[in-house]
């Protein structure tokens, strides 16, 4: 699995030429991505801040965040916000 955290890229060879920039988490799973968002903020976040900065669906990004909390991954200081452990 690759550990990339942004990578610009570049595609000219098909019809349809286009540019991301940016293109962060590449090859991580959801879990990986919410750990990661978590682990980069000073302050715990709740669902609706971690689907606005990974740009995930807020139904994976709960069902997600529910297996964290099973694992013990995350933990929540205050209702409703968590942050990685």
């Amino acid at each position: 699995m690759y550990n990339i955290k942004s990578i610009v890229f570049i595609n000219f060879t098909d019809s349809k030429s286009f540019c991301l920039t940016q293109l962060n988490y590449l090859n991580m799973n959801t879990e990986e991505q919410i750990l990661d968002t978590l682990k980069q903020s000073v302050k715990p976040m709740n669902a609706g801040q971690i689907v606005e900065k990974t740009g995930l669906d807020r139904k994976v990004v709960d069902k997600a965040m529910t297996n964290l909390k099973k694992e013990e991954k995350i933990i929540s200081p205050v209702r409703c916000f968590w942050t990685a452990k």
